[in-house]
C-alpha cells in the first residue's frame, strides 16, 4: 500500500491511497528516518544488526573488542537511536575507554524537539505511554493546526511524556517536568 496524493480538503487534509481509500486528516507527519551506513563493518566481519547498525556492548564496544562504534550507526544492545545526544553520549564514553576508564552507556534522553517541514515538533519522556497504568490526554485542534499529547501516571500526578505537534512553545516547560526515566 502506498501514498498516491495528499490534497488540501475541508480545511483538512485527503490522503489518497494506492487502493483507492482515503484518510482525512487534520495533521500529516513525514518521517524519513535514518539510514545507517555499516558498509564497512560488514566488510570486516563485525555483528550488524538485522535493520541495520553495528551491534555494539554499553561500552561501545563491536564484536571485534579492539573496535568502537560511535554515533548513529553504533546499535547498543540492537538498538540505534538517530538522534544527536545519544551519539554524543557514544563518544564520550569511548573516550573514556581509550583513555583507561571503564565508562559505559548510562542510557539515553530521546526528547528531541524538531522543525520539519516548517512544522514544530517534539517528543519528550515516555511519549508513547508505555509505563503502566499511563494515562493519554490528547488536545487537537485542526483551527490552530495543533496536537498535544501528555502522558500522565495512572493517578494523574506525574508528568511521564508527551507530543507537540504544530506549537512546541511548552517543550522546555513540559520536558523539565519529567523525571529521570529510561524513555
Amino acid at each position: 500500500m502506498s501514498t498516491t496524493a495528499i490534497d488540501n480538503h475541508a480545511g483538512g487534509l485527503r490522503v489518497t491511497l494506492s487502493d483507492g481509500d482515503t484518510i482525512d486528516a487534520a495533521v500529516l507527519v513525514f518521517s524519513a528516518g535514518v539510514r545507517l551506513r555499516d558498509e564497512l563493518a560488514r566488510a570486516c566481519g563485525l555483528d550488524v544488526a538485522d535493520r541495520g547498525g553495528v551491534i555494539t556492548d554499553v561500552a561501545w564496544r563491536t564484536s571485534d573488542s579492539a573496535i568502537y562504534a560511535v554515533g548513529e550507526v553504533a546499535a547498543v544492545e540492537g538498538r540505534c537511536y538517530g538522534l544527536v545526544a545519544p551519539g554524543n553520549a557514544t563518544a564520550e564514553v569511548v573516550a573514556d575507554r581509550l583513555l583507561g576508564g571503564n565508562a559505559e552507556f548510562p542510557g539515553a534522553d530521546l526528547s528531541t524537539k524538531l522543525k520539519l517541514l516548517g512544522v514544530d515538533v517534539a517528543s519528550f519522556g515516555d511519549a508513547r505511554a508505555r509505563s503502566e497504568g499511563a494515562l493519554e490526554v490528547v488536545l487537537n485542534d485542526a483551527v490552530k493546526g495543533t496536537y498535544a499529547k501528555l502522558v500522565v501516571s495512572d493517578d494523574a500526578s506525574t508528568l511521564l511524556g508527551g507530543i507537540l505537534v504544530g506549537d512546541a512553545t511548552a517543550y522546555g516547560t513540559l520536558r523539565a517536568l519529567v523525571r529521570s526515566s529510561p524513555y
